[in-house]
């Protein structure tokens, strides 16, 4: 990985690609202004929000991809680490919105509602995808930012910026609420398929073969990455994909546990365990006794 350049104010990204600055707080960088882009990994002092309509690909964000599409919307906090590691490029399309948290300094709710948008942390790893009509309310927004920087700065000046970036911040929340809302009917289907894939996992020789059910095999299943589709149960179920499979997994044990042919080694093996042990030591956490103990007390109805 290259190193990491760190930009501390917003005036130094401005500088960094040869654009003027007039407010210490707040710039809107036009790519069709910028000769070249510097492809690079950076972590900056200030919030950016970035509207790049002629590249598509990902973007490192933290430790992990970022997915961006044409004309989406991309979201970086202070101190994040994003970018493209290595290299110069024509600069695409679009625009960047860079601003600082001090900005909104003698505004305590305001600031207070900066650091609750979520579409600022690490755990967004998708670009918003846009509509065309809200494309242009969110360009319009822009166009009345860099128009207002174009004033001769006053004691207004700050607050009317401020208030303008609020506006793009709660169009954000809506274009997202309506998203979620979208997806929420194909991600309850996607549920239903992850339990599927698990149940024809059980229904086979597929644990004696490969072992445990994983996320990255259902993932792969679903033809989804395995972040992707972790981000997607998560949100529906509350669970991480991973404690689902292991629950399953335990709910499939259960069942083996039921037949008295089957040795406790034997359960293990044919649940997807490579050791009784791991068995033993999963089971008993999950569900505070040993396999052993359970199928004594379920067999004695100990259990209901």
């Amino acid at each position: 990985m290259s190193e990491i350049i760190r930009l501390e104010r917003v005036r130094d990204y401005c500088h960094r690609h040869h654009i003027d600055c007039p407010n210490e707080l707040v710039a809107v960088v036009d790519y069709s202004s910028v000769e070249n882009m510097r492809l690079e990994l950076m972590s900056m002092g200030f919030y950016a929000i970035i509207l790049k309509e002629s590249f598509e690909g990902q973007i490192t964000y933290g430790l992990s991809k970022y997915n961006y599409s044409n004309g989406s919307l991309l979201f970086v906090g202070p101190n994040q680490i994003f970018g493209i590691d290595g290299g110069v490029e024509p600069a695409p399309l679009g625009y960047a919105l860079l601003f600082h948290q001090n900005l909104f300094r003698g505004m305590p709710d305001a600031a207070k509602r900066l650091s609750e948008f979520k579409f600022f942390s690490y755990e967004n790893n998708e670009a918003l995808s846009l509509r065309e009509n809200e494309r242009e309310t969110i360009l319009n927004c822009i166009t009345d930012i860099m128009n207002e920087l174009k004033n001769p700065q006053d004691q207004f000046s700050n607050r009317i910026l401020a208030n303008y970036i609020m506006v793009i911040l709660h169009l954000v929340e809506r274009y997202d609420e309506r998203l979620v809302t979208a997806n929420r009917e194909i991600n309850h289907e996607l549920y239903i398929k992850f339990n599927e894939i698990l149940e024809d996992y059980y229904s086979g020789d597929l644990p004696e073969k490969l072992g445990l059910p994983s996320v990255q095999y259902c993932a792969k299943q679903l033809s989804l990455t395995p972040n992707y589709f972790g981000d997607i149960i998560k949100r529906i179920s509350g669970t991480s994909a991973k404690e689902h499979i292991q629950q399953v997994t335990i709910n499939q044990v259960k069942k083996l546990l039921m037949d008295r042919s089957l040795s406790i080694s034997e359960v293990a093996y044919k649940s997807g365990f490579k050791y009784p042990h791991h068995l033993s030591r999963v089971f008993k956490k999950m569900t505070g006794v040993s396999p052993f103990e359970y199928r004594r007390k379920m067999l004695r109805g100990d259990f209901y």
